[in-house]
């Protein structure tokens, strides 16, 4: 998750999260915080937007498979 004053990115697997933080860190002063964990409370309840990425079902389904069939 991607957090700063303005925003928190809460990431989904396989749909990109690792550029969309990267892209989010250079627009925004924040920091990383884990990886693919889901938003504490406190923080959704906070004046932060709240970010998030989606992907067709099926190709996300389809990308997950074969990342798992790569033994990761």
């Amino acid at each position: 998750m991607f957090i700063s004053n303005k925003i928190a990115y809460v990431e989904l697997h396989k749909t990109g999260c690792t550029h969309i933080g990267k892209l989010l860190a250079s627009l925004f002063n924040g920091k990383q915080v884990g990886k693919h964990n889901p938003a504490p409370t406190q923080l959704v309840n906070s004046d932060r937007k709240l970010l998030g990425s989606i992907r067709n079902p099926w190709d996300w389904y389809l990308s997950l498979w074969a990342y798992g069939c790569d033994g990761k």
